[in-house]
């Protein structure tokens, strides 16, 4: 299972980690999406740029694994859930 119960990132006296942990995937989000558009209408100062991609890509994972961790549902099971999904329907 995938898990950061081990990490620094798991903060158990967080009253609502759920929230956290979307919080943080949406601004992530938000910035890949800033970089996506400044490629295409040219970037502006103190935006992220595309070297600021695996960053952003990583603080998604990140966010998802906390809030697996914290609602108690198993991500990589989930994972191989949607990628059986994904896998039927290219086959149709």
């Amino acid at each position: 299972m995938i898990s950061l119960s081990q990490t620094p990132w798991t903060n158990p006296s967080t009253d609502d980690q759920r929230t956290h942990a979307i919080l943080h995937a949406v601004k992530a989000a938000a910035k890949l999406v800033m970089i996506l558009e400044s490629e295409g209408h040219g970037g502006r100062e103190n935006e992220p740029t595309a070297a600021d991609q695996p960053k952003y890509a990583a603080d998604l994972v990140i966010s998802a694994i906390r809030l697996a961790d914290v609602c108690g549902f198993d991500l990589e099971a989930a994972l191989k859930v949607r990628d059986r999904n994904a896998q039927r329907r290219l086959a149709l």
